[in-house]
């Protein structure tokens, strides 16, 4: 494969590529291109971005094929989330109320949302920005014998 040569326009469009959120795997492909047009070999493009040698050559090639939308990512697949980006400040509010206790949640939840949701959904929504859920410990306190635990403590204290 011959190296690459791009006009001041094309290599100004892949700064601009640059200069967008752009994830770390289409930034390490624009580095390929600006890289192969400096005369590197896939070779060596591969060695320096720490990649396989067949991900740089299909990086060069896709640019070549399609141009810059060839490196962009392309939308995954999957199923789309119950829970969006918009309604998490409403999931977020109504948590707050009851830290202690997303099951108690769920039901002001699902009212505000309009759909079933479950507990793990809520917790995998809540880990999305950067929550974190420990399990309350339950306290036995109301099964204990009082006159027995103050005795018990009593002869422990020294």
């Amino acid at each position: 494969m011959k190296y690459l040569k791009l006009s001041k326009t094309e290599l100004e469009k892949l700064f601009k590529l640059l200069g967008k959120d752009a994830s770390v795997q289409s930034f390490q492909r624009v580095q390929a291109i600006k890289l192969s047009s400096k005369g590197h070999s896939i070779k060596e493009i591969s060695k320096m971005l720490d990649v396989h040698y067949n991900s740089a050559y299909h990086w060069i090639r896709k640019y070549q094929l399609e141009g810059i939308d060839g490196l962009l990512d392309k939308p995954k697949s999957g199923r789309p989330r119950k829970i969006s980006d918009s309604e998490m400040k409403i999931v977020e509010s109504i948590v707050n109320e009851e830290p202690r206790s997303i099951k108690v949640s769920i039901p002001k939840i699902e009212k505000q949302l309009g759909t079933k949701i479950s507990l793990w959904t809520v917790q995998r929504a809540l880990k999305r920005i950067n929550y974190s859920y420990k399990r309350t410990r339950k306290s036995l306190k109301h099964k204990r014998d009082e006159k027995k635990f103050n005795i018990k403590k009593n002869s422990t204290e020294i």
